[in-house]
């Protein structure tokens, strides 16, 4: 799941979520208002052969791919064209 929020304004670990007290979280409309940031979801088995994601990239100009592998022992993150 992705969230995006308000942050506090403390000089804490930056690691940290720094979420107000309560959260305040935005909405994937009003985080792309604000910051022109898209969120889009794929099945993550069947993306390559998605049609939709295909157009998307195409009207976008995106060219490259990202993938993200997580697995308990390996972190590995491969850009192709």
């Amino acid at each position: 799941m992705v969230r995006a929020w308000y942050m506090d304004d403390s000089d804490s670990d930056k690691r940290e979520p720094h979420m107000l007290d309560p959260p305040v979280f935005l909405s994937f409309e009003e985080l792309n208002k604000k910051t022109g940031v898209d969120y889009f979801k794929f099945d993550a088995d069947t993306w390559e052969l998605n049609n939709e994601l295909a157009e998307l990239r195409k009207k976008k100009g995106t060219l490259s791919k990202m993938s993200v592998k997580f697995q308990k022992t390996l972190y590995q993150i491969t850009t192709t064209s």
